[in-house]
């Protein structure tokens, strides 16, 4: 038997990771800089694959097969039913799969297939569906191509994994097809395609049956459960599918027994799909007793621009005890809606967390005015050197100085904190346009000389600063 492949490097790397190891990669492919749409061979016959249209999950998988003979010399073929192939379906290397046989010279898009396959010559086939073929995993691929390729030697398939259609999941995959081509008085060849790229996308949910909904929903599920990386995927995943798939995410959420990690990406699910029922679950999750999922709503329920959302978020969160939530909504607003509500800012204002306090300050950003110049000024006094540092920077952001202000910056440099003490100059440079910059890893001296010389030009030209 004879193994032909093609590849570039960068598919190369990938088919090894996967251990192909029946593949055996052409010296010919190393000067290729890009895909080619064509598989390679030593005795001059290539295949091509092509999976045209979207590819869903549970749903079709269409593929397109030609041959094509780029010797001079022409090239024996058997008969139509000795000529099978099978796809190579990876999503990772531990997660990959084999094919049950398929059969693409049984119909040809053009013509009759021929005894001999004259050089320069291509033989289309028709598209074929494969999605109901079975599949089997990798780790039982020796047992497989035994089966498939010394059918003298008595081997039978293992029992399958399922079907194709079953195994198709929203994700990125590459798929590489087989075609083993039995010649007759010579030495059989196993051809191998080009690469495809695909992106699996999530299934029609219209044109499931109950039954299929509810099994994919729970392979969905368990996903969610996995680990903290399967956990995104499957938000992807359910976000694509959307409204169908809120009942089973809201039912996976109340489950407090689910790890955390799903749970808190359950939710964000949910708040990632517009809709009512989410948004009234949202709601009825401001008041689980993990700060972890109100910070999710919080932060990601904005998104759903909901009106009832919104009222519950800010008349619930404005009187947590527990501050994180109250953080994440000021930047779910912030982020997601280019607002924040007063009665948030009210709240952080006066938290007595630093962080909400220092929140609150990043939060005013963008947002000038006279009330919130005023807001800011007065958190230069905060005890808190990250609270200091982020009033400054947002109050140098607003580019709206007055002598109060200025006042205030310089009253508040001297206080502890490198960190504060560097922003606190970079806004008095921003407002004044005076260059003073302050270093926090000079020496001393040096950065004493920094402060006192701000404050002797503020005693100078104090009278002078108007406000524009």
């Amino acid at each position: 038997m004879h193994v032909m492949t093609t590849s570039t490097p960068r598919q190369r790397v990938f088919f090894c990771c996967a251990a192909l190891a029946f593949l055996r990669i052409g010296a010919a492919a190393e000067t290729q800089p890009a895909p080619l749409p064509w598989g390679t061979g030593k005795a001059g016959v290539q295949i091509s694959l092509s999976v045209p249209g979207p590819v869903r999950a549970g749903g079709k998988f269409q593929v397109r097969v030609a041959i094509r003979n780029v010797g001079s010399a022409p090239v024996a073929l058997p008969g139509t039913k000795d000529v099978f192939g099978w796809l190579l379906l990876l999503y990772s290397r531990d997660n990959a799969y084999v094919t049950g046989k398929a059969f693409p010279a049984a119909e040809l898009e053009l013509g009759k297939w021929p005894g001999k396959l004259a050089g320069g010559k291509t033989i289309r086939f028709k598209p074929a569906d494969l999605s109901g073929l079975n599949v089997y995993s990798y780790d039982k691929r020796r047992k497989v191509y035994t089966a498939y390729l010394k059918p003298d030697s008595g081997a039978t398939l293992p029992a399958p994994d399922g079907t194709l259609a079953r195994k198709l999941v929203p994700a990125k995959a590459r798929a590489r097809f087989m075609l083993y081509l039995p010649r007759p008085g010579e030495r059989p060849l196993v051809l191998s395609s080009n690469v495809v790229d695909l992106e699996i996308a999530p299934p029609d949910w219209a044109q499931l049956s109950a039954d299929a909904q509810k099994a994919f929903a729970a392979r969905l599920l368990k996903q969610f459960d996995k680990d903290a990386w399967a956990a995104m995927s499957a938000h992807g995943q359910a976000v694509g599918i959307g409204p169908p798939i809120v009942p089973y995410l809201i039912q996976a959420v109340r489950q407090r027994n689910r790890p955390g990690f799903s749970r808190l990406w359950l939710a964000t699910a949910l708040a990632d799909i517009r809709c009512d029922e989410s948004a009234d679950e949202l709601i009825r999750l401001l008041d689980d007793p993990s700060g972890g999922i109100r910070s999710v709503v919080g932060y990601h329920g904005p998104k759903q621009r909901s009106a009832k959302l919104d009222a519950a978020v800010i008349k619930k969160i404005a009187k947590e005890k527990d501050t994180g939530p109250v953080s994440y909504a000021l930047l779910g607003f912030m982020v997601f809606r280019n607002r924040v509500p007063e009665e948030l800012l009210a709240a952080s204002f006066d938290s007595k967390d630093p962080r909400v306090r220092a929140t609150f300050a990043a939060a005013l950003k963008g947002r000038a005015s006279d009330f919130n110049v005023s807001r800011l000024a007065a958190l230069l006094a905060d005890e808190n050197e990250r609270v200091r540092s982020a009033a400054a920077k947002a109050l140098g952001a607003m580019n709206r100085p007055s002598p109060p202000l200025i006042a205030a910056l310089v009253r508040s440099l001297p206080a502890p904190g490198e960190a504060a003490r560097k922003s606190i100059a970079d806004a008095l440079g921003q407002l004044t346009g005076r260059k003073a910059p302050y270093d926090p890893k000079a020496a001393p001296e040096a950065r004493q000389k920094v402060i006192q010389g701000w404050r002797t030009w503020w005693a100078e030209n104090a009278a002078k600063t108007r406000k524009p």
